[in-house]
């Protein structure tokens, strides 16, 4: 059966995996692989396509012949679509093996997480009880919440309790790629299932929220003319921010890193900390934000130097 690459791949994508799977996904998936596989394989049969090229593939995608080197995350995510989708021919009966099988994956280096130091969050803060504007108070919450940025532009009063100080996060917004190769801003449910979830506040929040200008919005972080902002438009405000504070190499993701080591620093446990960030397991806040600095390290050798000495 000869069936060529890029038309059956295109067809799985819009016939099966698009009703499995959040039009995010979607979208992500016929993204990448419109920019990243089809070219490589555009007026290929399928049956002829070898667990070599599949392996070039992968190394190509590390940076070895593309101007922009992919994450290892992402050449993964791209290459557990390939696989899925020759499974399927498999199945049909199109070829009679995977190729890609016994594929050499490029291995995942762990990221540092990149937290603001004690004297840039006094910075932060102080510049942003001076704003009153929305974008300034979006910025402050992120810092005291762990809220993603998607989170915060899609939230609606709705889901804000200021009597009894709580957030419920039940949306996100995020910016997806079109089959054009354009983008395009959508608001869909959070990342994961945990991620919808509900996070006690604090009197400094409720006090900075009451003093948000009215624009008869059904956003809590709204323009004048009532439209709520676009993650890009406010990351733009952050870097200004950074710059005029003389803060260097921090991006708004930085604020959730900050708030959960934070919170670590702070002795919250950590299962509260995970319910808070929304994360699916307490191992992935472990493993991300568990590793204490220099100074908590100073401070627990000498405790357990007293304890042993005296």
């Amino acid at each position: 059966m000869s069936v060529f690459f890029v038309e059956e791949i295109n067809d799985w994508l819009d016939s099966e995996v698009i009703s499995k799977v959040k039009i995010s996904t979607y979208d992500s998936y016929k993204y990448r692989i419109s920019k990243y596989v089809c070219p490589r394989f555009e007026k290929r049969k399928i049956e002829g396509i070898t667990s070599d090229e599949i392996q070039d593939l992968v190394l190509n995608l590390e940076g070895a012949r593309i101007k922009r080197k992919l994450s290892p995350s992402t050449v993964d995510g791209i290459f557990v679509i390939l696989s899925r989708f020759f499974e399927r021919c498999v199945e049909k009966g199109i070829i009679v093996d995977n190729p890609c099988l016994n594929i050499a994956l490029p291995k995942r280096k762990r990221k540092r997480v990149i937290v603001l130091s004690m004297e840039e969050r006094r910075a932060i803060v102080e510049e942003l009880q001076k704003n009153v504007e929305p974008k300034a108070c979006l910025v402050a919450v992120a810092l005291l919440t762990g809220m993603r940025l998607g989170e915060l532009c899609s939230l609606k009063w709705k889901n804000v309790d200021l009597r009894n100080k709580r957030i419920y996060v039940k949306n996100t917004k995020r910016r997806i790629y079109t089959e054009a190769n354009k983008t395009k801003v959508i608001t869909t449910s959070p990342k994961t299932e945990d991620s919808t979830r509900t996070i006690p506040i604090t009197s400094f929040i409720v006090k900075q929220l009451r003093k948000l200008p009215s624009h008869g919005s059904e956003y809590v972080f709204s323009k004048n003319n009532g439209t709520g902002y676009d993650n890009r438009s406010i990351q733009k405000y952050f870097e200004r921010l950074m710059k005029r504070l003389e803060i260097k190499d921090k991006n708004f993701h930085t604020l959730r890193h900050t708030f959960a080591t934070s919170a670590v620093e702070s002795n919250m446990d950590i299962k509260t900390l995970s319910m808070i960030l929304g994360h699916s397991n307490v191992t992935t806040t472990m493993n991300l934000y568990v590793h204490p600095n220099e100074m908590h390290t100073r401070n627990a050798m000498e405790k357990l130097s007293t304890y042993i000495v005296d």
